[in-house]
């Protein structure tokens, strides 16, 4: 991450903003799911946007610049055979609330958290044929997001018109985590728990 942070400034002469939006997903249960998998999204979602972060913050202070990071909803309320992602994607939020306070005037910080967007990898890998058809109707606005619309939002970010929004956590994605619009393929308590009553 340094060298590419180093390489930018010395291309471009500084770094004004950062946006990281690297990301691992599957779908497995806690039961199946091994540390080593585990780990790798933590890796790639959290320790990524550390390292990123660490790389650029003294040209990112430098030029009172900002960060966006890509997160989720997924975290939200619970999500089935998310264990991974969703740990990984409440601490880049919780990344987002430490940068904004420990680099107060000198940077600001954003998150932005997509919900299901439609022509993406992560839609039809964690959705089979039913619910990509269906999945919409989880959404408060009856329709999957575009990635213009993800876009329209780090650019607001980005704008002027941001100036005073730091630490925020912005979710793009229709209102649906409001109604418990994620994962529509995935049936609780069918898919997930074995069947028969909890037991005291």
């Amino acid at each position: 991450m340094k060298v590419a942070a180093d390489k930018t400034v010395r291309q471009l002469g500084k770094i004004d903003f950062l946006i990281f939006g690297a990301a691992g997903n599957f779908l497995s249960s806690f039961d199946n799911l091994s540390a080593n998998a585990f780990k790798t999204v933590i890796d790639v979602d959290l320790l990524g946007s550390y390292n990123a972060t660490k790389a650029c913050a003294d040209q990112l202070k430098m030029n009172k610049g900002r960060i966006i990071y890509v997160s989720a909803t997924l975290h939200y309320i619970g999500t089935p055979l998310q264990t991974h992602a969703t740990s990984a994607k409440a601490g880049v939020d919780a990344l987002s609330s430490q940068m904004c306070i420990e680099f107060g005037h000198a940077k600001r910080t954003q998150v932005i958290a997509p919900g299901a967007t439609a022509g993406r990898e992560g839609l039809s890998r964690l959705s089979n044929k039913e619910g990509l058809e269906t999945g919409h109707r989880n959404i408060s606005l009856q329709r999957y997001g575009l990635v213009s619309e993800i876009a329209d939002a780090t650019i607001f970010l980005l704008s002027p018109a941001a100036n005073y929004i730091t630490g925020a956590v912005i979710p793009v994605d229709g209102g649906s985590y409001h109604i418990n619009g994620n994962m529509h393929s995935v049936q609780y308590p069918n898919n997930v728990l074995r069947p028969g009553p909890s037991k005291m």
